[in-house]
């Protein structure tokens, strides 16, 4: 690439943040510059299309291996995801800057929900709280007044502003019938059906923790792993680490923060490798885990932050599992949870007294 120097800022940049914005970025009339540039970069290495707006770029991603990991962490249920989407597909009809009160967007979902439900029910206002909140993190809506406690206690309105930015999550129509029973095959081809072989494996290894030798094209990583790895060190700083069984990331630096750190300075992390790796066996049910998690925490109580020393053991396990899953370093089936051998691979440097964040 010619001016692969000048714009490698802008890269990484729009690789971190979820949008670029005019406001805020000083990168912007760079980006506007090298836009073409840009653009093709992330079209031929990943697949991603770049969105410039007069205030906003964007790539638009998506998750090209879908699992229950790949979830929005503050949903706490799955009619979270339909009052998304149906709160998305009300913004659509909306111009840049209109204000919005929320008892117009809820009328909406009520009126095109696709199952009879009563929205008097505390339960789905908390939902379509979480979902509200959700928008206002991601700059798809602007709260201008209002308090959602006294919505839940009183039904006193809230007052938002479209920020137009909604358009950039609903950009694709699917070409199948989401009713088929076949559904998540179909949805798993579409996902990378216009994706070349090295793109799927840039993204994989972006997307996950840890790409295991189940990946589908893990052979091929394998095979051209001095390619791969010269992409992630040219533009990221990452270093590409690949064994027969697993494969990662990791970053050279702390401003390289675009895949998963770990172990990071985050007390669960920590305690994860640092219990998984005392651990014998492969596979133990949930009551087992607990007693050897309450003998762990016995030997090793000044690793605990304050907080979570005073959770209940059962509370800060099924914490350390939940992320155990997450990072694909562990499986739960049942009352079985099965834990991968590259868990032994991480060294712990965490006895050096590190500040939790």
């Amino acid at each position: 690439m010619k001016n692969f120097d000048k714009i490698k800022g802008i890269l990484i940049e729009l690789m971190k943040e979820e949008y670029l914005l005019r406001e805020n970025s000083k990168n912007w009339y760079k980006l506007k510059e090298f836009k073409d540039e840009i653009y093709m970069y992330f079209k031929e290495k990943f697949g991603y299309t770049l969105v410039v707006s007069n205030n906003m770029a964007k790539l638009l991603k998506y998750s090209v291996i879908g699992d229950k990991n790949k979830g929005i962490e503050s949903f706490e249920k799955n009619e979270e995801y339909a009052i998304l989407a149906l709160s998305l597909d009300f913004l659509e009809d909306k111009y840049d800057g209109e204000t919005i009160l929320i008892s117009q967007l809820l009328e909406y979902i009520v009126g095109n929900y696709p199952i009879k439900t009563d929205w008097k029910d505390r339960g789905l206002n908390l939902a379509l709280v979480r979902v509200l909140r959700y928008c206002e993190s991601k700059k798809i809506l602007k709260k201008l007044d209002g308090s959602e406690n006294d919505f839940l206690n009183t039904d006193e309105e809230l007052l938002y502003e479209n920020t137009g930015f909604s358009k950039y999550f609903m950009n694709d129509i699917l070409s199948f019938d989401t009713s088929q029973r076949d559904i998540l095959e179909k949805i798993s081809n579409y996902n990378i059906k216009d994706l070349k072989k090295e793109q799927i494996i840039r993204r994989t290894l972006l997307e996950n923790f840890i790409v295991t030798s189940d990946f589908s094209y893990y052979n091929y990583l394998l095979e051209h792993r001095d390619s791969f790895a010269q992409d992630f060190q040219d533009l990221l700083d990452m270093r590409l680490i690949t064994f027969k069984e697993f494969s990662y990331l990791i970053k050279e630096e702390e401003s390289s923060n675009v895949s998963k750190s770990f172990p990071s300075r985050n007390n669960i992390e920590k305690l994860l490798i640092l219990f998984f790796n005392r651990l014998e066996n492969k596979e133990y049910t949930i009551t087992e885990l607990v007693n050897e998690f309450s003998a762990f925490k016995f030997e090793y109580k000044s690793l605990f932050t304050k907080e979570n020393l005073n959770k209940d053991i059962k509370q800060v396990l099924a914490q350390i599992i939940i992320y155990s899953e997450k990072l694909n370093i562990s499986k739960v089936e049942g009352d079985k949870v099965f834990i991968g051998e590259f868990v032994k691979h991480f060294e712990v440097d965490l006895i050096k007294g590190e500040t939790d964040e």
